[in-house]
């Protein structure tokens, strides 16, 4: 392959960290905005991978875009090309050196035009994923629901501890009509309905 490039972002601080000079990295443009134009936004944009660029308060947090590239080049003009890696950041090339090869290899479920990256299976279905999930939680919380109604009483009529101990055969105090101081508070079942939803989504 005659040219390869991989670009990331680092802070300031690990360029430093790193050996890169101080001078040099203070000089660098910030932010990976410059990165982003045309056709390249616009594939951003549809896979989600694009990011604006928050200002930093501490400038030795902020971002700056790194690029290492592998390139065949008659650099030392003896006529003969030869594979190098460069490192460079802005205009700064802080590595220029030989190389047998590049050290990527490279595999994505989904090709994507001008991309090395592309898609996953899980960015095709993320949103039924997303959809299912609240189906299946609403279906399990009507069935919840449903299984063990609410009950509704009428304040001071009821005695509370009668309903707090739900055990077979026992008694609810009341001082008025049982069936007007306390009712079940019924939802209805509509599992039944969801669970058609989510075979549908599947």
């Amino acid at each position: 392959m005659g040219f390869i490039e991989h670009r990331v972002e680092r802070t300031r601080s690990d360029l430093i960290s790193e050996g890169w000079p101080r001078a040099e990295v203070e000089r660098l443009p910030a932010g990976s905005s410059t990165r982003y134009e045309g056709d390249e936004l616009a594939r951003h944009d549809y896979d989600g991978s694009w990011d604006s660029d928050e200002p930093q308060g501490d400038q030795s947090q902020e971002v700056v875009c790194v690029s290492e590239a592998y390139v065949k080049v008659d650099f030392n003009d003896d006529g003969v090309a030869e594979y190098r890696r460069v490192l460079k950041a802005g205009t700064y090339v802080h590595e220029n050196e030989v190389t047998d090869d590049h050290p990527f290899a490279l595999f994505t479920p989904i090709l994507m035009p001008y991309k090395v990256i592309g898609l996953s299976f899980y960015d095709l279905v993320e949103d039924l994923q997303r959809i299912k999930t609240a189906l299946t939680r609403q279906i399990l919380d009507n069935v919840y629901l449903s299984n063990t109604p609410r009950t509704v009483v009428q304040d001071g009529q009821v005695n509370i501890d009668d309903l707090l101990q739900p055990k077979p055969g026992g008694m609810i105090r009341t001082k008025g009509d049982v069936n007007s101081s306390v009712r079940e508070f019924v939802v209805p079942f509509v599992a039944g309905a969801g669970l058609e939803i989510v075979n549908m989504v599947d």
